[in-house]
């Protein structure tokens, strides 16, 4: 998004997006539509709001940012983001964009009236290749962030237990 103007107060941003405004404005018809990735940070809060008072229609992803992992942390500021604002933005939202079921139940518990689509976010595989004859070692990684919500405690202890064959 393009930089927004605001102040930061409580963990939100009170201000504008002059060039979202204008931006919004220049697109031709049926094309006045922005995607907001995220929630908390007083940037996406500030679109948000400028999206509701400029009539721009906005899809809101939050990412995981409304799970209960999530919210627990700096759960004051939050309480009051969501309050002041944020329930607002994702209730204003044409859609709010959850990756899994239990995304979209925080969603609707934190915001009501939102109306919440699920679109897991896919990996496509590649099809069947061939490989040099004999076994070979598969390999699993794990590529995200380092977070509580994500529970690789669990992972590193259920694949030490399990050492399954072949793999690395």
């Amino acid at each position: 998004l393009p930089r927004c103007l605001g102040v930061v107060a409580f963990g939100l941003a009170w201000g504008s997006c002059p060039r979202l405004f204008r931006l919004s404005a220049a697109a031709g018809p049926g094309q006045r539509l922005i995607h907001i990735h995220g929630i908390w940070t007083p940037p996406v809060v500030a679109a948000g709001l400028q999206a509701i008072r400029s009539g721009l229609g906005f899809v809101v992803s939050p990412h995981g940012m409304l799970l209960a992992p999530a919210l627990q942390r700096h759960w004051v500021r939050k309480r009051v983001a969501l309050a002041l604002a944020v329930r607002r933005i994702l209730e204003s939202a044409r859609l709010v964009h959850a990756a899994s079921d239990a995304e979209a139940a925080a969603v609707r518990s934190v915001a009501p009236r939102a109306k919440t689509v699920t679109i897991p976010f896919g990996v496509e595989l590649p099809g069947r290749r061939v490989t040099e004859p004999g076994p070979r070692p598969r390999t699993m990684g794990y590529l995200g962030r380092l977070a509580a919500g994500k529970n690789l405690e669990l992972l590193v202890r259920a694949w030490a237990a399990e050492r399954p064959p072949g793999w690395r």
